[in-house]
């Protein structure tokens, strides 16, 4: 097995690359532009908003963003929460018997837009995978990129979105 080691690594400008803290070297992005429903009171991944990435140092930070277009039923709540492969990374407690959220949102008859960021530090070199949950209150209704009136899809065209960027520490 061989070891390759180096002071610093440059770009074609000189420029230092692994070696400026806070210098971003990566970023992978994933767009769901088609709809997702659920009614499970236990927390389900939404299909393809998932990203994985491989940092390039065990100091890296990953920053994630991720922005919903949310759609509910009548008098109901949605939860979300943000996990890092199967540990939960970003959440809150709720009163209510979900357990923990990242946020809620509560009903409106129309699509929220609904974002978070959140600073990571995964403190590997190995792919890592993000993702999104949601759970709903009650078994209700809800909806990713589209609103629960059948009337009011007809010319919406909403997206939603998960961006991972890594930073050097």
């Amino acid at each position: 097995m061989s070891t390759l080691i180096l002071d610093q690594i440059q770009s074609l400008d000189g420029r230092a690359i692994l070696n400026n803290t806070g210098s971003i070297l990566q970023v992978i992005t994933a767009t769901k532009d088609n709809t997702s429903s659920t009614t499970s009171t236990d927390y389900v991944d939404i299909g393809g908003l998932s990203l994985s990435i491989v940092p390039y140092s065990l100091s890296s930070k990953i920053l994630i963003f991720f922005n919903l277009s949310v759609g509910q039923s009548e008098n109901s709540t949605v939860f979300f929460k943000l996990v890092r492969n199967s540990t939960d990374i970003l959440f809150g407690k709720t009163t209510s018997s979900n357990g923990s959220q990242t946020s809620n949102i509560n009903y409106s008859s129309s699509t929220t837009a609904f974002s978070q960021n959140y600073l990571d530090s995964p403190n590997s070199i190995y792919s890592t995978t993000y993702k999104i949950q949601w759970a709903t209150e009650n078994s209700s209704l809800a909806f990713i990129n589209r609103t629960t009136s059948i009337e009011q899809n007809t010319e919406t065209s909403l997206i939603s979105t998960i961006t991972l960027m890594e930073v050097s520490a």
